[in-house]
């Protein structure tokens, strides 16, 4: 949901977080 939600700032974030789940990314 990095693009759906249109935060860049969470996405590189989220991106490097080891929590970051696969999962997020679909709507």
């Amino acid at each position: 949901s990095r693009y759906e939600s249109g935060s860049d700032h969470v996405d590189a974030k989220e991106d490097i977080s080891p929590t970051y789940d696969p999962r997020e990314d679909e709507p």
